[in-house]
């Protein structure tokens, strides 16, 4: 039955995936006794394909995350955490969220717009990174550049425009959120990036050049959703530029 229900939907232009992942960390303890740790992330990802519908070159995308429990995110003594995907859409507790509702239109087949709600880790998709903490590594560091922690948020809404290459990413510049502080109450990122593929002896590699400019204003060591930084018993001084 199910089999039918899924093949109706996807004549529809529907699919739906969902997927539960659990975490077993030992967390570090100063005592004689090791104290394991146990969290949960269960994503439910949806596309809506309107070409069926009369809108041709049409999708839409939605993200649901729900995460639970406790594990250790900064085991090792590192600002950069060490389990992503337990990062959002809360780092402590059950938390669940929205994080991606957005339209994509196609224009031919090497080019696309996007806009609404991103994820911005569902987003970073290279061929060796990424992965949401789940697919791949679960090291912040290799899931999503740390650099980015000041100019991009986990979830903006923004939009996008990308040209492909052999179905790829190539060219893409996009203008987003800086902060999740209400629909671009706190500045504005640009963003753009090139993605070059090449054979280096016959394997498939890339070159990216990525970079963003932010107009959002906040102080250097204020506390970011990605990389955690001790609180300080001092006032922070405000620069500009």
């Amino acid at each position: 039955i199910s089999g039918r229900v899924e093949d109706q939907l996807a004549k529809r232009g529907f699919k739906f995936n969902a997927s539960w992942t659990q975490f077993f960390q030992n967390s570090p303890d100063t005592g004689d006794t090791r104290v394991w740790d146990y969290g949960g992330k269960l994503d439910a990802k949806m596309t809506q394909d309107f070409s069926n519908m009369g809108f041709e070159g049409v999708t839409g995308t939605a993200h649901v995350a729900f995460r639970y429990g406790d594990v250790p995110l900064l085991a090792g003594g590192t600002f950069v955490p060490t389990n992503s995907a337990l990062l959002f859409p809360e780092n402590e507790g059950a938390s669940a969220r929205v994080t991606s509702f957005y339209l994509t239109k196609m224009f031919g087949t090497n080019s696309m717009i996007q806009a609404g709600r991103f994820d911005n880790l569902d987003r970073y998709e290279p061929p060796f990174t990424g992965g949401d903490g789940i697919d791949k590594s679960t090291n912040f560091a290799f899931v999503f550049p740390p650099l980015y922690a000041r100019t991009i948020p986990p979830v903006a809404e923004g939009v996008f425009f990308t040209t492909l290459k052999n179905a790829e990413p190539f060219v893409t510049v996009g203008l987003l959120e800086s902060t999740e502080k209400g629909f671009f109450k706190n500045g504005a990122t640009f963003y753009a990036s090139v993605a070059v593929p090449y054979k280096f002896f016959d394997t498939p590699s890339h070159y990216v050049f990525n970079a963003t400019v932010s107009s959002t204003t906040l102080t250097s060591l204020e506390q970011s959703p990605y990389v955690f930084i001790p609180p300080l018993n001092a006032p922070l001084a405000t620069e500009s530029n």
